[in-house]
């Protein structure tokens, strides 16, 4: 079947190239002179006839510049065939084929990553055709493309007016309500960020994504002193481990740590200090801080011997905590009677 109809659609191009070269052709005939050239594999000269009346403000213009887009579709080449969707949207004779057009426009706007432009599109797509078959792709398209234009209130805004959410909304949904945590924690208003943050943790579809808002309201509540609210927090971000580089796992471990501390639970400070001063880049910001406080740990358990040996790691270390390390030894040796080498860390 397919075969002999693509052996009329050859006889039809025929027919119609030559009568091109004696008749003049109306905007309908070039039309399906373009569908057979394209149906009998001459893709060029299709692409040439229908280019030739798609600027045409009428029905035909319309059908042109659709049947043009579907051909650059196949092609691979969104931008062109984006261009031709656009100009079937803005020809307002175009009927039936407007409604494909806009939705498929706001597709391709996205996948070339003009999210901005996706939005407009497709949501005017849902207001000009409320009963429109697309709605709930739209709405996993929209969802994403409010988030990749980093304006996440406007995020926020959409997907809490939706009554139904798919598992690509939600998704969504989680990393928006995280941005804009991140957002108002970083304006230092913790309490709104904590409330977007503990949003986020709502739906637990990503687990990155849920161990930074696990560890960003663990840091709000510990900015604010409130250690064994944060504490729970912190755990469930070491909980979820080392995920992608790590930088969290050992961020939440040290900020635990502090917690820990800060609650005179030594013990435990202990083992989070050491974990981090064991794993992280000794370059890293927080290194020569959880090495002292490390030493500290053992000093308050009065294993003198431990606590001078990681003293001793921050002197020897290119870190900013070293005079406090000089001080703590002198102290240490004091306490054991090693008045002279007291006396020289101390100066």
């Amino acid at each position: 079947m397919y075969k002999r109809q693509k052996e009329n659609f050859a006889d039809s191009y025929f027919y119609f190239d030559l009568a091109n070269k004696s008749e003049k052709f109306t905007a309908q005939s070039v039309y399906h002179f373009g569908l057979a050239a394209n149906k009998s594999g001459n893709t060029s000269k299709a692409i040439k006839l229908l280019k030739s009346i798609a600027g045409q403000r009428n029905l035909v213009g319309a059908m042109a510049s659709f049947d043009l887009a579907k051909i650059y579709l196949e092609q691979g080449n969104n931008e062109f065939a984006f261009t031709a969707f656009k100009s079937v949207i803005d020809n307002k004779s175009g009927g039936e084929y407007r409604i494909e057009s806009s939705f498929a426009a706001g597709v391709l706007a996205y996948k070339l990553g003009r999210y901005s432009e996706s939005i407009a599109l497709l949501t005017k797509h849902l207001e000009d055709y409320p009963e429109s078959p697309y709605g709930s792709e739209i709405n996993d398209i929209l969802a994403p493309a409010f988030l990749n234009t980093r304006n996440y209130k406007p995020a926020l805004d959409y997907i809490e007016g939706l009554e139904e959410r798919s598992e690509t909304i939600l998704r969504a949904y989680q990393q928006a309500t995280y941005h804009y945590g991140v957002e108002n924690y970083n304006d230092r208003k913790f309490t709104a960020a904590i409330s977007y943050f503990k949003k986020s943790l709502e739906n637990k579809i990503v687990d990155s994504y849920t161990q930074k808002a696990n560890l960003w309201i663990a840091e709000a509540y510990a900015i604010g002193r409130r250690y064994k609210e944060a504490l729970p927090y912190y755990n469930d971000a070491v909980a979820l481990g080392k995920l992608d580089d790590g930088e969290y796992y050992l961020r939440a471990s040290y900020g635990r740590g502090y917690a820990y501390y800060n609650t005179a639970e030594y013990p435990k400070a202990l083992t989070d200090f050491k974990r981090y001063v064991n794993q992280a880049e000794k370059e890293s910001k927080q290194y020569g801080d959880a090495l002292v406080r490390l030493a500290d740990c053992y000093y308050v358990s009065k294993e003198y011997g431990t606590a001078l040996n990681y003293f001793g790691q921050a002197i020897q270390s290119n870190v900013n905590e070293k005079d406090y390390a000089y001080y703590q030894t002198g102290v240490i040796n004091g306490i054991q009677g090693n008045v002279e080498r007291a006396i020289t860390y101390l100066n």
